[in-house]
C-alpha cells in the first residue's frame, strides 16, 4: 500500500510539473462573434482579418456590443462585451496568451437592405510590405468615413517586386489609384510581367485586378489563384440587375501564355479586359464546403452561382476615351436557382471583379495591358 501511495505521488508530481511547464498559447484568433443586442440577420462571417455582420435595418449602429470567443488565453482590445460605434468599421486587436503575437480584425456591420453599390474610386491608402508601398483603393461616404476597401492581388506581387528589384513606387504594382479619372481619381490596372525566372515559371504575368472580397494568405505557388477570395463577406440581399460604369482600355502588344510547351490549343491570342459580377449562394456553399467565397479557379463555373453579369468577349473593345459600359445580370445555366426566401434572409453574396487581362487568373495576358475604371454602379431591385 505504501508503494502504491508513493507511485500516486510521483504521478501527481509529474502531471503538476507538466501543467506548470506547458508553454503559453501563441494563437491570437477570434473563434466566434455575436452581438449582445440580438439584432443579427445572419450568422457572422469570420475571415482571416475581417468579420462581417448583417443586422436588422432598424438597428442603431452607434452603439453595439460584440461578444467574442477567443483562442485559449488570448485577450482582445477593445474588450469583449463593451459597446462601440459601428457606423464606421472598427478594428479589434487580439493578443496571444504568450504576448508575442497580435492580430487585427476589422469588423464591418451592414444593415439589412443597406449595401454600398456606387463606386467612385476617389480614395486610397498606401500599405508597406517588405520595403515597398502599394495602393489600397477605398470607398468613402459623404463625411469621409471609409465604407469599404477593394481587394487586389498587390500583396501577392510583393515577392515579384522584390526579386525584380523594383523601386518603391506604387505605380509599378499591377493595381493603383490613377489621377486621370472622369471626375477625380480612378482605378488603374496594368498587367505586369515578372522578370525573375523563379516567379515567372508559375506566374508569367500578373494582371491588374480589383474585386469585392479579400486576398487570402494561402501559400501555394503552384495554385496562386486560390488566394483571391471573390465575394467573401459581401452579403447582398437584393435582386441584382446590372453593373454600369466607364472604362478605358489598351491591350499590351505581346501575348504571354502560361506553360505554352504543354501543347494546349489556346483560343485567344490577344488580350482584352474583363469586368463581371457573380451572385452566388454563400450560405449553402459554407454548409457544404466551409467556405463562403469563390476563387480564381471557380469564380465563373461554381455550381453555387445564381446569376452572372459578363459581356461577351467581342463586346469588350479598346477605348482611348472614357466609354460607358452596361453589363446585365443573367441566370447562370447549371448553377443554383434563385430562392426568394433565401434572398430575403441574406444567404447570397455578390462579387464584382475587374481585370486588365481576361485570362489573368490562369496567367495568360499581355504585358502593359491597361484598364482604367471609374464611376461604377451596381443596379438592383428590392421588389421580389
Amino acid at each position: 500500500m505504501k508503494k502504491f501511495y508513493i507511485i500516486l505521488c510521483l504521478i501527481a508530481t509529474t502531471i503538476s510539473s507538466c501543467i506548470k511547464d506547458e508553454a503559453p498559447n501563441a494563437e491570437a484568433d477570434i473563434v466566434s462573434c455575436t452581438l449582445k443586442e440580438d439584432v443579427l440577420k445572419r450568422p457572422p462571417i469570420i475571415e482571416n482579418n475581417k468579420i462581417s455582420l448583417m443586422v436588422n435595418k432598424e438597428t442603431d449602429l452607434s452603439s453595439l456590443t460584440p461578444i467574442f470567443e477567443l483562442t485559449p488565453g488570448a485577450t482582445i482590445n477593445p474588450p469583449s462585451n463593451e459597446s462601440n460605434n459601428f457606423i464606421i468599421p472598427q478594428v479589434y486587436t487580439v493578443t496571444s496568451e504568450d504576448g508575442k503575437w497580435k492580430k487585427e480584425y476589422t469588423i464591418y456591420v451592414t444593415k439589412d437592405k443597406e449595401t454600398i453599390t456606387h463606386y467612385t474610386f476617389d480614395t486610397y491608402t498606401s500599405k508597406e510590405e517588405s520595403g515597398r508601398h502599394y495602393h489600397i483603393i477605398q470607398e468613402t461616404d459623404d463625411f469621409g468615413a471609409i465604407t469599404m476597401e477593394w481587394a487586389s492581388g498587390n500583396s501577392g506581387f510583393v515577392t515579384a517586386a522584390g526579386m525584380d528589384g523594383l523601386a518603391d513606387d506604387p505605380t509599378l504594382f499591377p493595381t493603383y489609384s490613377g489621377e486621370d479619372g472622369r471626375d477625380g481619381r480612378c482605378a488603374k490596372m496594368v498587367t505586369r510581367k515578372p522578370k525573375s525566372g523563379f516567379v515567372s515559371i508559375f506566374a508569367p504575368i500578373a494582371a491588374g485586378n480589383l474585386f469585392i472580397g479579400t486576398f487570402g494568405e494561402e501559400v501555394d505557388i503552384t495554385k496562386p489563384a486560390v488566394a483571391t477570395h471573390f465575394g467573401e463577406g459581401n452579403i447582398f440581399p437584393y435582386y441584382p440587375l446590372s453593373i454600369e460604369g466607364y472604362y478605358k482600355y489598351k491591350a499590351g502588344p505581346k501575348w504571354t501564355v502560361k506553360n505554352p510547351q504543354n501543347g494546349t490549343d489556346y483560343e485567344n491570342t490577344t488580350d482584352t479586359w474583363d469586368i463581371y459580377g457573380v451572385f452566388y449562394d454563400a450560405a449553402q456553399m459554407y454548409i457544404d464546403t466551409q467556405k463562403s467565397y469563390l476563387d480564381g479557379y471557380n469564380v465563373l463555373t461554381s455550381p453555387y452561382i445564381v446569376m452572372i453579369a459578363r459581356l461577351p468577349r467581342a463586346e469588350r473593345k479598346e477605348a482611348s476615351e472614357w466609354t460607358p459600359f452596361y453589363i446585365p445580370f443573367k441566370k447562370f445555366e447549371g448553377g443554383t436557382p434563385l430562392d426568394i426566401e433565401k434572398l430575403k434572409r441574406g444567404d447570397y453574396n455578390l462579387a464584382i471583379v475587374m481585370s486588365s487581362s481576361e485570362e489573368g487568373a490562369i496567367f495568360n495576358g499581355a504585358e502593359n495591358s491597361t484598364l482604367c475604371v471609374d464611376d461604377v454602379e451596381l443596379k438592383f431591385s428590392e421588389d421580389f
